[in-house]
């Protein structure tokens, strides 16, 4: 039998990938569906006028905060890998904005989704990009 497929080097591999994955979790920031709209002022004016110039008619906005997460080290495995992270935190402020509208085609069974998905950093909006069902 391969050494590849033994019980100790699955298991090896194994402890390898958890601790590539917590090093990932402890690293690289997510987006998190913000509590309430933080969208507001010019930022709100500019994304309404993105969705008004898409066509999209009375848009829901949902907001996400790209934030980095922050997870207790609760074993020996956990504390080596965090300890093995940057200490330099990543810049704070970016969130992802999404103005999105569906309705009903004229004559078929199925919704027309059009969506603007704006990125902001430091209430700047610095990117998006619009998207439309076929």
């Amino acid at each position: 039998m391969p050494a590849t497929f033994s019980p100790i080097a699955r298991a090896e591999r194994r402890r390898q990938l958890l601790t590539k994955g917590l090093f990932v979790s402890a690293t690289q920031p997510v987006a998190r569906r913000a509590s309430r709209s933080p969208v507001s002022g010019a930022l709100a004016e500019m994304l309404r006028r993105l969705a008004s110039e898409a066509n999209i008619t009375s848009p829901k906005i949902i907001s996400f905060r790209v934030e980095l997460q922050s997870i207790p080290a609760r074993d020996a495995t956990t504390k080596k890998v965090f300890a093995a992270a940057p200490a330099a935190k990543l810049p704070e402020g970016g969130a992802y904005h999404v103005a999105i509208s569906s309705h009903s085609a004229s004559d078929l069974p199925v919704k027309e989704v059009k969506a603007i998905i704006a990125k902001e950093f430091n209430g700047k909006l610095i990117s998006y990009r619009e998207l439309f069902s076929r």
